[in-house]
């Protein structure tokens, strides 16, 4: 039995498929995705899984801080990070990581990263406590002196009593480390990203290839013979840790050498702290 009800159904589907198709055809799955992306793009919002001050954990007048933003977005678009500071100063504003330097007045200060997607972004603030600047360890005098640069003199001291990681913690990033003939050799820091870091793998005072490394065994300052060589178990003029202008300790394999930190104990505690 004809059905004018049924017909006019069925032809009004196969229209409307027809239609649909055609403009499927004309958009292209290009136009359709980009009509998604776009709406992603109006929901994605970026998720902070990490944020964290890397390095040091106590921070004092004037130092510098690393501090580190580790963000995805869900939809796997590309992230901006933008950063910023009241007081202090950055050493660049558009990376996940980043170098603070603390102000030389002791407070809480704020630095704060947006990290957006192009459309939508989210923001986290680091509180940081700036210390007056450190005292050093308990010393006492003598008489010797060393000329590090052709117009610096400074007095040699001894450390009285002093644990080894505590001295460690105490002056990362603060000391410095300097050769007995005056050769500057690298900051006495954990730090593996800071650019004079002796744990910087990568740059010139934490590479085990370049001359002036205490790392290096066929340099002046690594191999097992040079008098200048924290390596030499002999040495008599091993690297000495320096901080404001006066010798707190040595970095030596000589184990008679007075007040003297073994470099390996050195590398083993930083990397710990690292790991």
């Amino acid at each position: 039995m004809f059905c004018p009800v049924t017909t006019f159904k069925t032809k009004t589907n196969k229209y409307f498929f027809l239609y649909l198709l055609i403009i499927i055809t004309l958009c292209g799955c290009s136009g359709i995705n980009k009509l998604i992306n776009e709406d992603l793009n109006k929901t994605s919002v970026p998720n902070i899984t990490l944020a964290s001050k890397i390095q040091p954990q106590n921070v004092y007048k004037g130092q510098e801080v690393e501090l580190s933003i580790d963000a995805f977005d869900p939809n796997n678009l590309p992230l901006t990070y933008l950063w910023s500071c009241e007081h202090g100063t950055l050493n660049k504003n558009d990376a996940s990581i980043v170098i603070w330097n603390a102000p030389n007045i002791t407070g809480n200060y704020i630095v704060s990263c947006t990290v957006g997607n192009g459309t939508n972004s989210t923001n986290h603030e680091f509180i940081i406590t700036v210390q007056d600047t450190i005292n050093p360890l308990e010393i006492i005098y003598v008489t010797q002196n060393i000329t590090i640069t052709q117009n610096i003199t400074i007095t040699q001291n001894v450390i009285v009593t002093c644990d080894v990681f505590v001295f460690l913690d105490t002056y990362d990033g603060l000391a410095k480390i300097y050769a007995q003939d005056s050769t500057f050799l690298g900051d006495l820091s954990s730090n593996e990203y800071s650019v004079n870091s002796i744990m910087n793998s990568f740059g010139t005072y934490g590479s085990s290839y370049n001359t002036l490394s205490i790392w290096n065994s066929f340099g002046t300052y690594g191999s097992l013979f040079s008098n200048y060589s924290a390596y030499n178990k002999l040495a008599t003029q091993p690297p000495s840790i320096v901080y404001k202008g006066i010798i707190i300790g040595y970095i030596t394999a000589n184990s008679f050498f007075a007040n003297g930190i073994h470099p390996d104990l050195l590398k083993y505690y930083y990397n710990s702290k690292n790991s």
